[in-house]
């Protein structure tokens, strides 16, 4: 799910990304990717959308029309970030793609992550990936796609990340706790109380960092 300026935009196994009104969560437009979506984001002009197609959709959230696309991924994606400049997706092809919005073209690729790619996100100064293999989160520098530094082993595969201008923060499986990392060096600070099963979803709010996953619940 994603946020651009007055809607909501959510996307799954319908293939459809909706757009949603949040003053009554009515749907106002949608429109069909063709296979299932595993992965939104938004640069504050368009709307991403990635899945099960192997290729980013660039949408026009004025009429929700399909503006271009990527080149296929050679995978599945799972996820996507932008930065004030470049997209960035990963997924089963175990590397993290750089497109340019102005024609969705790859503009460069990380190194192989090892595994499937799970989660991505950004700080304005690097991008982050994690995922399954490693269990690390990586630290990558969009000028050139190389790796700066990882974190520890996570203990399970890595599922989401967030930022929030300060810390990096990771949740997944078998760990089941959100962990806070500096990204200076990548060193954990802090970490959750057990969650309880594994973590599908994490995010922020300037203030609190929320997850949730198996449990259906969402502490703060």
């Amino acid at each position: 799910m994603v946020t651009v300026a007055t809607y909501i935009y959510c996307g799954g196994a319908t293939g459809t990304v909706w757009q949603v009104d949040p003053s009554n969560m009515l749907k106002t437009a949608d429109i069909n990717y063709g296979q299932g979506i595993r992965a939104l984001t938004a640069d504050g002009t368009y709307v991403y959308c990635a899945g099960d197609t192997r290729t980013v959709w660039q949408i026009d959230p004025s009429d929700m029309s399909k503006v271009a696309e990527s080149a296929n991924y050679g995978g599945n994606i799972l996820a996507l970030t932008a930065d004030s400049t470049y997209i960035y997706c990963g997924g089963f092809a175990d590397k993290v793609w750089q497109i340019d919005p102005s024609d969705m073209s790859k503009v460069a690729e990380s190194a192989s992550y090892g595994e499937t790619i799970y989660a991505l996100t950004e700080d304005d100064t690097y991008v982050y990936c994690g995922g399954g293999g490693p269990r690390t989160v990586w630290q990558i520098d969009p000028a050139d796609m190389s790796k700066v530094a990882e974190s520890a082993n996570y203990g399970g595969a890595i599922n989401e990340l967030t930022a929030d201008g300060t810390y990096i923060y990771c949740g997944g499986y078998d760990t089941q706790r959100v962990w806070q990392i500096d990204p200076s060096d990548m060193s954990k600070v802090a970490e959750s109380a057990n969650y309880g099963d594994a973590i599908h979803g994490l995010t922020g709010d300037g203030t609190y960092i929320y997850c949730g996953g198996i449990p259906w619940t969402c502490p703060r």
